[in-house]
Parts: structure tokens; C-alpha cells; sequence
């Protein structure tokens, strides 16, 4: 399914039984979302950014990212389609069909995980007393398994009283 948006061009969309999916279990896959010339550009674009923020001080494997995140520096200049995704025809149809027409894109950001990173919720804050804020698109451009970094999802846990539940 796809939409106009302001600029023109088609916004990719979810097919109504997505969103029922999304609304009951709080997240969707989006399998093959982008074409192979769109992941080959991330690709590149991503490898750019790694190898220039890890220039002068090497990416640590050895650090869990339990531990701590390293961030990988995205920018408008090193990293434009990355950049543009948030409001870019991938993802804002499918945020403004969620969440309606003032859905604005947030952020691009990428970071490199090693090892267990534990459980958590996407929140920011311990305080945040939010439910049905907004949805956040992730990009694992390598295939995840159960060797090489499996993405575990619990269903509903976006629900402020199972995340709580979760959280004790």
C-alpha cells in the first residue's frame, strides 16, 4: 500500500491486518522492506560512518554492549539517506498511518552491539509515563539468527503495566 506525501512522492504503508498486528503485540517486521539498492546504500553509507568514528579510537569488541553502546556518528553530510529515513517515504506513511497526520520523524542514529545487551524497553528515562507515543523503525542489515544476534521482541510489553510487570 502507499500514500502521498507532501513532496510527491509515495509513502510506503501497512496492510490493515500490520496494524492490527501492531496495535495488539506493539511492533511489526518489515521483511525486505527496502529495495537492494536502498540496503546497498545504507550499507555503504554506515560502513562510511563506522570507519570515520572509529578512526582514532577502535571499535571495542570486548565491551558488552550491556555494558555500553558505541554510538557510530550519523550526519546529514557522511550519511544522507540514513539521515532522510525518519520522514522519508519508508517510514513516515507508515508512522502517520499509526499515529495520524502531525507524526513528525525523530532522529537517525546506529549503534554496534556486542554480546548480551539484556532486556529493555525503548523508553527514554525511567520516569516516562508515555503509552502510544510513537514507534521507532530498527535496521539490522546483517540476518540475525540465533549464532549471530538474535532480536527478541516480547509481545505487548509496550503496555505501560506489562512493562512495569517486566521491569520488578
Amino acid at each position: 500500500m502507499s500514500d502521498d506525501l507532501s513532496d510527491g512522492g509515495e509513502a510506503l504503508l501497512l496492510a490493515e491486518d500490520q496494524v492490527r498486528f501492531f496495535r495488539t503485540f506493539g511492533f511489526v517486521i518489515l521483511r525486505q522492506h527496502f529495495t537492494e539498492v536502498e540496503m546497498s546504500t545504507i550499507d555503504a553509507e554506515l560502513a562510511g560512518a563506522v570507519e570515520r568514528t572509529f578512526a582514532d579510537r577502535p571499535f571495542d569488541e570486548g565491551t558488552p554492549s550491556s555494558e555500553s553502546l558505541q554510538q557510530v556518528s550519523l550526519n546529514r553530510a557522511i550519511t544522507p539517506f540514513i539521515y532522510a529515513l525518519p520522514e522519508g517515504p519508508q517510514f513516515y506513511g507508515i508512522a502517520r498511518q499509526l499515529y495520524g497526520a502531525d507524526a513528525i520523524g525523530h532522529e537517525s542514529s546506529a549503534v554496534l552491539y556486542v554480546g548480551d545487551t539484556r532486556w529493555h524497553a525503548d523508553r527514554s528515562g525511567t520516569d516516562i509515563q508515555v503509552s502510544d507515543f510513537g514507534c521507532k523503525f530498527c535496521i539490522f542489515p546483517q540476518p540475525l539468527g540465533a549464532d549471530t544476534g538474535v532480536l527478541r521482541v516480547i509481545p505487548g510489553s509496550f503496555s505501560n503495566s506489562f512493562y512495569d510487570a517486566l521491569r520488578n
